[in-house]
């Protein structure tokens, strides 16, 4: 597990970690890239079993996770954590190439998605909005 925080601050308070779950490498380093380069740090894991081993050594602040994964999918690593005492109130944002998922109460994303509205997800969820007092996101 690589937790990769920018200016090695490993201050949670100042820079929020994201989980990024997706099977799909290309589009879980594009993920890592973009929330890195918009300040938060990042780690990455490529199914929802990997991502619950990370998870229990060091909570993150967000979990954005693909639905459609092999040994453990988005909905089963959601009702996972909501089981977890220590994980229950980390919030998730799902992503999915599926036309037809499944009713879910975290928000959803269907790829391919808007990045600057998936920004906005993750910076309302993780509150990181007061820390850009020069930035402008869109939503929130």
């Amino acid at each position: 597990m690589a937790v990769k925080r920018r200016n090695g601050t490993l201050d949670q308070s100042r820079c929020p970690l994201i989980l990024v779950v997706d099977d799909d490498r290309a589009i879980r380093e594009f993920l890592i890239i973009m929330l890195e380069e918009e300040g938060f740090a990042t780690v990455g894991a490529g199914n929802g079993r990997e991502a619950l081993r990370i998870a229990a050594v060091e909570p993150p602040s967000l979990v954005v996770s693909d639905i459609m994964m092999p040994h453990l999918d988005g909905y089963e690593l959601v009702a996972q954590l909501r089981r977890d005492p220590k994980l229950r109130s980390v919030p998730v944002i799902l992503t999915t190439a599926a036309r037809r998922a499944r009713q879910v109460d975290v928000p959803l994303f269907h790829k391919p998605f808007d990045i600057d509205q998936l920004l906005a997800a993750i910076v309302a969820q993780t509150e990181w909005v007061h820390r850009w007092p020069n930035r402008a996101i869109a939503g929130v």
